[in-house]
This record gives C-alpha cells, structure tokens and sequence, in this order.
C-alpha cells in the first residue's frame, strides 16, 4: 500500500464516518423535532377548544382541519361517542382502537398537560394519532379527547424535509475536509516519489541522479542526505576504478614481464654460450632458437597491444554458420594432426547477423585452439549454433581433461592460462570482442570436458 493510499484512506473513512454520524443524529434530531411541534400542536388545539366552551361538532372539526390540513376526531365525553374528518368505516376502526380490547390506558396526570400517541391503522393508510384531553391541564376528568391524525407518510416527509439540508450541510463542510486530506497527501508523497524514482536510478548505477528538493522539513532533509550519498558514491566509484586500474595495470606489468623475461632469457643464454664458442659464429639451429624465442616475444606484444588497444569493430552482415565453416575448414589439418574429430551441428538455414567478421573468427579459432590443447592424445570437438528469441549461441565442446579449479574464477583475465607455455590472452582478447558485440562468453567444465558458449543478442543496431 502507498503512502498517499495510507494518509488518504483514512480521511475517507474519517469522512464517512463523521457524515454517519451526522445523519443519525439528524435524524434523531429531527424525529424528536416533529413529533415535539406536533404534540405543542395537539395541546394547543385542545386548549382552544377547552376555553371555547363548547364541544366541537364535525362541522367544526372539517373547517378545522381545512385550516391546519390534518384528519382531526374527538372522542368522548360519552362512551362510544367519536366524530371526525373521516368516514364512518375509519371512524369504527378509530373507536375500536381506542376503547375495544387492548386499548391503551389513557389517563390524565395530575399536573401538567399531557399529549399522548399511537399508531394506528384506517383502511390501507397508516397514522401517528396525538391525542390529548380537550381543555388541556384545567380539563375535568371524563373530558373528551381530541385526537390529530397524521399519516406516517407525511412524518417522513416532514423528518427528511428536516435531515436533508443538515445532510447537504455537512457534506459541504466535509467534502474540504476529505480534499485538504488528498491535497496533503500529494503535497507529501510527491517528493516522497521523486525519491524512490532517483534511488532506483541509482541503484541501476545511475550515480549523477539528483533529487531537487527545498525546504527546512524533513523530506527536503532526506533529498539532501540523497544527494550527498550519491555524490559519495561516484567519488568512491571513481576510487574504484582509479584502484582497478592500478591494479590491472600491475597486473599486466607483472604479467608482460613474466612473459617477456623467458624468451629474452633463452636469447640471452644462447648468445652467451655462441660468444663462448670457437668462432663465435651461430649455427643454423641457434639461430632458429632465437627467431623462435623472438617471433614468440613479438606475439605476446601484439596480443597486448590487441587486449589495450583494440580497434572498433566493423558491423557487416555476417552469416554466423558461413563464418563456423570457413574457420573448421582452416582448421582440418590442425585436426587431423591432433587426431581429435569435429562434428559440426549447424541450422540448415543460415543465421544472419551485424558483427564484426574478422574478429568473430578469432574468437572461434582461439576456442578451437584451446580445445586442441586441452586435448593432447586426440578426442572429438563439437561446435554448435543454435538460434532463439534470445539471439545466436555459439558452443564450441571439447572431451579434454576440463579447466583446473585453480584457474575457473580468473581464466578469462590477461596472462591466466590453464596450461604451460600460453601466453593467457586468447580468452581475454575474446571475452573483449564478444562484450563489444553486446554478448556474453562463459563456459562449463567438469574432467569429461569443458564448453565454452558465447552469445550474441539480436537487436536494432547490431
């Protein structure tokens, strides 16, 4: 749940509570409002009629109820004597109501006038009967009783007439209520959401993401200590990197030194021991050593000018399985002399994609290679192209004798060979061209064999 969802649903439901609440007792309110200026009514009839003098005939009672439009009756002061607005059906109904079985006790109090009520049904209609005794307080016992009559339609009518503008009231006064309460939540997660978008920038390694932010509260607060940690972050990462280099840089050092230092010593050793010879002339098979030792010199350079400084490559249309044909073709009498088996799996439909030709041979041969000496005594090499939503995967297995473990976590860095005499840059120089190309190289490896795999998506651009 959001912060805007926790801060406003509580209003909401403060609102709808607070309207409830209002509405109950509106509608208490007003109940207790009708039925009071009814019976004040009722009592007030009852009086005038008292002080009148005279008992009301029906005549009087109809230009009575033509004047306050309610169903008036009078009941008493004899037994069975009942006259009214109504028809003599309700008026039997009336009177059985009020002295028949079950009729309520209506007794005077001794002080105070008093005005009853019941409901009562005529016919089809429900009333609201308010009665009370004609005279009011001052009534003799045995007075007649003069009844209103109202139906409960119109008591309805009258209480909502009543409830519904308070109603209308309060949901005016809480409706800015319930809006000041989503205005204020906005006001607040808005920049509570600026944050999150700029931490999920920044945890995607988008270290220049700022949040701007103003204010002396709490949240511009935190957008600041944001900032600060951000700007951290890149100045550590420059560190970092700064350090990598160092170290890469060390590393390659040590490694070009190593590399170097063996030839040149072979070169040194077989000059000295020539000088030393009668003559000091060079023989043929002196001579050879050292052209080897040399040419061996100028290949570790140039793989390190090609690991450091390569060249960008250049995109064509290249048919991968073309490609994995022309290099197994220059590759058969390395085959055949390592007597190790090729068995090629490729699509019989060609797999056209942008890369750089030149380039993606040298990773194929550099892995055919490898697989080559992995596998001294012979055995069977597999290259297989496979093709999916993905993009291309090129797989090159060979049954050799797997990668030490000693070597797995480093084998794709300069000068990291999992045999005697490699100068350790194959499978970096590689790494580097496929990363140009967007893909991935890895490999599996066990003692029945390893498999490199390296993958190349397809995409706009490539």
């Amino acid at each position: 749940m959001s912060i805007r969802t926790k801060i406003v649903v509580p209003f909401l439901l403060l609102f709808g509570v607070e309207f409830a609440v209002v509405a109950l007792l509106s509608a208490s309110i007003a109940a207790r409002s009708v039925e009071r200026s009814i019976r004040r009514e009722s009592q007030n009839l009852a009086e005038v009629l008292g002080q009148a003098g005279f008992a009301p005939d029906r005549d009087l009672l109809l230009k009575i109820k033509k004047i306050i439009r309610r169903d008036v009756a009078r009941l008493g002061p004899g037994p069975g004597e009942l006259i009214s607005t109504f028809g003599p059906a309700e008026e039997k109904e009336l009177l059985a109501r009020f002295e028949g079985a079950g009729a309520p006790a209506l007794q005077k109090p001794a002080r105070a006038p008093t005005v009853g009520s019941l409901d009562v049904k005529l016919g089809e209609q429900h009333y609201r009967v308010f009665y009370s005794e004609v005279g009011g307080a001052s009534a003799p016992d045995g007075s007649p009783l003069l009844m209103l009559l109202l139906p409960a339609e119109a008591i309805t009518a009258a209480k909502r007439d009543l409830v519904v503008p308070i109603l209308l009231a309060a949901g005016a006064g809480a409706l800015p209520v319930a809006l000041l309460g989503v205005l204020l939540a906005m006001a607040i997660t808005r920049p509570l959401r600026d944050l999150a978008h700029a931490a999920s920038h920044l945890a995607e390694g988008r270290l220049d993401e700022r949040v701007d932010l103003t204010g002396t509260d709490e949240i511009a607060a935190l957008a600041g200590n944001f900032n600060t940690m951000a700007a951290e972050l890149k100045a550590r990462e420059a560190e970092v990197l700064r350090s990598e280099r160092l170290a890469v840089s060390g590393r390659l050092a040590a490694g070009v030194a190593h590399e170097i230092r063996n030839p040149l010593t072979a070169v040194r050793m077989t000059l000295q021991r020539a000088s030393r010879d009668e003559g000091g002339e060079l023989d043929s098979e002196t001579a050879k050593v050292l052209l080897s030792e040399i040419e061996r010199v100028e290949m570790i350079v140039g793989g390190l000018l090609a690991y450091a400084r390569p060249g960008p490559p250049v995109l064509e249309e290249v048919d991968v399985c073309e490609l994995v044909r022309e290099v197994t073709t220059l590759m058969e009498r390395q085959l055949e002399h390592a007597h190790v088996d090729l068995d090629c799996d490729l699509p019989e439909a060609g797999l056209t994609i942008r890369a750089d030709a030149g380039k993606f041979k040298q990773v194929l041969m550099n892995l055919m290679l490898n697989a080559l000496k992995a596998m001294p005594r012979g055995g069977s090499l597999g290259v297989r192209v496979t093709f999916d939503v993905g993009g291309v995967t090129l797989a090159v297995a060979d049954n050799g004798e797997g990668v030490p473990d000693e070597v797995r976590n480093t084998l794709f860095e300069p000068f990291v060979s999992s045999r005697d005499g490699g100068t350790g840059l194959g499978l970096a120089i590689s790494k580097q061209i496929v990363e140009e190309h967007g893909g991935e190289i890895g490999f599996e490896s066990s003692a029945e064999g390893t498999t490199f795999r390296v993958s190349l998506p397809v995409r706009e651009g490539m």
